[in-house]
């Protein structure tokens, strides 16, 4: 939409007005309700497969063998050292063991596959979810719903992959994960074969603000889903394949809902005279479109978790925190590398910051240490690094990686 406005200036401060406030609200109000309309119809197949899945059973089916944890890989390069640390964890710790059947997929943007490391294999017709053997990095093409549906922007990619007719063949795994690339599996990840769906309940996505939680319960029952207030989960699931595809498909069309609930024409984040981005639209004050992706997977949450899962998840087994010393790495299965600049950081990582680090100063039981000792090892920096895991060898008896968890 281009809008006319009438610009006045005083006191040297320039404000803007529609040049009729009353039909501008009434095209504004009648754009956002169009495109509710048509986003509520894509939330509602949803809703009706939730059902039939639940009448049928389906969601208790035990099905497969083996555990996926899936990604989106954009085109660029930037998800190299991601993908490159993720896969040195991968090996370091044990989980690319048979036993573990633990495999890597990569949904790939056509101008990235030649960039995948060199041992991810492609998957083919003839591939198998559930054949024996080591775990393995696979791939499979696809262009991204952002490229495909302009509705649809590109933090979606990594939630629509999921549910798209080229990653079919996850409903033949047993567990499939659902994460960031920038994250790390830990030795916790190792022989855990969850029930449930496991998510972090404890992200703080909402501040704990009134005003943002009874926006995204507002959002929830305009899009037909009861909100039961459980707030700030994350952004990493893991559980049965079946209920973790079906939360990503949920989250791709109350995304479309909630972009155009919160902040569609008219809203409060796009007011008639806002020349900037009002106060309460700011990160930490309100509603910001910037963890909308947050909100729409809290609404998906709210609809597929039961109370009792919810009420079991009381620490952070995924997405958990790479600063922590204190915390052991038999406590989260997975750790996400957020924006902080402290250690771990992944910017200072990328920056090459860590290059010269001694990795011999390093007790990688703790997370923090972890994470820096993985991430730097897998680029070829650092030094000291077979000092840092003799003093893991002395520490623990002589334990591996792989065994570092086992009966915690």
């Amino acid at each position: 939409i281009v809008e006319v406005c009438v610009a006045t200036t005083e006191l040297n401060e320039t404000k803007i007005s529609p040049i009729d406030m009353e039909l501008w609200k009434e095209r504004m109000d009648r754009t956002r309700q169009e495109e509710i309309k048509l986003a509520k119809v894509e939330v509602d197949k949803v809703l009706n497969e939730i059902a039939e899945y639940n009448r049928t059973g389906a969601f208790e089916k035990d099905t497969g063998t083996r555990r996926a944890v899936v990604f989106y890989v954009d085109k660029g390069s930037g998800f190299l050292a991601y993908l490159t640390w993720w896969m040195f964890t991968w090996k370091k710790i044990g989980l690319d063991a048979e036993e573990e059947a633990f495999d890597i997929i990569l949904l790939t943007h056509p101008k990235s596959i030649n960039k995948l490391p060199k041992e991810c294999r492609k998957i083919d017709d003839q591939f198998d979810a559930e054949a024996a053997g080591p775990g393995q990095c696979l791939f499979k093409e696809l262009l991204p719903i952002s490229e495909r549906d302009h509705k649809y922007d590109n933090y979606l990619n990594s939630q629509e992959c999921l549910f798209n007719n080229a990653s079919n063949f996850l409903k033949s795994y047993k567990i499939v994960i659902r994460a960031d690339l920038d994250t790390f599996p830990t030795p916790r990840m190792v022989g855990y074969w969850p029930k449930d769906v496991i998510c972090n309940r404890n992200a703080g996505t909402t501040h704990y603000r009134k005003n943002i939680e009874d926006a995204i319960i507002e959002t929830a029952a305009a899009a037909g889903i009861e909100h039961q207030h459980w707030h700030n989960t994350d952004s990493a699931w893991m559980g049965p394949s079946l209920r973790i595809i079906t939360l990503s498909k949920l989250t791709t069309y109350l995304a479309r809902f909630t972009r155009v609930h919160m902040f569609g024409p008219g809203t409060l984040c796009r007011c008639a005279t806002c020349t900037e981005l009002p106060r309460e639209c700011e990160w930490g004050q309100g509603i910001y479109a910037g963890t909308l992706l947050l909100y729409a997977q809290e609404i998906a949450m709210n609809k597929m978790w039961s109370q009792r899962e919810y009420d079991e998840q009381t620490y952070a087994i995924l997405d958990g925190s790479c600063t922590e010393e204190k915390i052991s790495v038999c406590t989260p299965a997975l750790l996400h590398a957020r924006h902080n600049s402290e250690p771990f950081s992944k910017f200072a990582f990328l920056r090459g910051d860590y290059s010269d680090y001694d990795l011999g100063s390093l007790d990688i039981t703790n997370v923090r240490d972890f994470a820096v000792f993985m991430a730097v090892s897998s680029a070829g920096q650092g030094k000291r690094g077979e000092v840092a895991l003799q003093k893991y060898k002395e520490k623990e008896n002589g334990k591996e990686l792989s065994d570092l968890c086992k009966n915690t």
